[in-house]
């Protein structure tokens, strides 16, 4: 018994996680800084990605600054995280990331991040986008 009144709690739980991460979503961009790196033509490597190129950045999001909900279907990608942390919300899910720790972003990314500390949280952010 005691063990059906902990997973009632425990899914109770994560429907309310899952409630309160959709009022949190962000819904504007705010304390953004990004500063381009490199950026190479794909065209010379891989002639069917002619007016696309590789372009990486180094990108920081200020305490309490956020990404609002934004889609990958043409612009694939990756995040590092250096420093801080970066709460991403995808779907009905919350990530937090901290240094060392990574996502990819595919065609069927949807999603939105925010720094919810007080310290600044930066990553290397690499994608492939039209020139």
């Amino acid at each position: 018994m005691k063990f059906l009144k902990t997973l009632i709690v425990t899914v109770m739980f994560g429907v309310t996680a899952m409630a309160a991460s959709a009022a949190e979503m962000p819904t504007e961009n705010r304390g953004i800084t990004s500063v381009p790196l490199q950026m190479q033509s794909l065209q010379k490597q891989i002639p069917v990605m002619a007016g696309y190129v590789l372009r990486s950045r180094y990108v920081t999001l200020a305490p309490g600054g956020s990404v609002k909900l934004h889609s990958h279907a043409d612009r694939p990608g990756f995040l590092y995280v250096l420093e801080g942390e970066f709460t991403e919300y995808r779907g009905d899910s919350v990530n937090i990331v901290k240094p060392g720790d990574s996502w990819t972003e595919s065609g069927d990314t949807i999603h939105g991040v925010k720094n919810n500390t007080d310290k600044p949280a930066v990553a290397i952010v690499v994608d492939i986008v039209k020139e």
